[in-house]
């Protein structure tokens, strides 16, 4: 993530047509390398609500989940990690679409959980010394979240049984209609 732009608050949004699902599939392929190593399964869950193409900042949504992934991997020790995405809202010209990333790590306390969205904050240090690794702190996805219409959240953690994280954003349709693949009839 560009911390420093987005910390001077001069991060521009580009909104563009993409593929929904193609996005969620490149993502899930640049996070399996990480999963692999730690012989995590990384599994993803599609809304089939979710028209097939959408306009909004693709390389924003993927910031937000490389980075929600990627923490969830490093503080995971055996087990998974689920994506899962839902339409929340739909009218005539723009969707509500949330994300979640749901993993079996090693969760997060309560109080940890009330400073994790401030600016870089780190859990705690003993589970970071655990794991020999940094956190990168999701206090730059809480602003790329609000940047993108929506916000950022814990959803469930506890101690020893994983986090789920979730955050939605914003979005226009596109009149974009998926092309179907047909059988040529001989």
């Amino acid at each position: 993530l560009d911390f420093s732009k987005i910390e001077a608050g001069k991060l521009n949004i580009k909104n563009d047509e993409f593929e929904f699902n193609e996005m969620i599939t490149d993502v899930l392929s640049v996070m399996s390398f990480k999963s692999e190593e730690k012989k995590l399964e990384l599994l993803a869950y599609y809304d089939s609500d979710i028209p097939s193409f959408i306009i909004s900042d693709r390389l924003r949504i993927e910031q937000i989940l490389n980075n929600l992934i990627s923490n969830a991997i490093k503080f995971t020790n055996k087990g998974e990690i689920v994506l899962s995405t839902k339409l929340i809202k739909e009218n005539k010209n723009s969707l509500k679409i949330m994300f979640s990333i749901k993993d079996s790590g090693i969760g997060i306390s309560k109080s940890s959980q009330k400073k994790l969205f401030q600016e870089f904050s780190q859990v705690d240090n003993s589970a970071t010394r655990n794991f020999q690794r940094t956190k990168v702190p999701p206090a730059p996805s809480n602003k790329l979240s609000i940047l993108l219409g929506g916000e950022i959240w814990i959803e469930d953690s506890k101690e020893g049984y994983g986090s789920t994280f979730c955050f939605t954003i914003k979005c226009k349709k596109s009149n974009t209609i998926q092309k179907k693949q047909y059988d040529e009839l001989p």
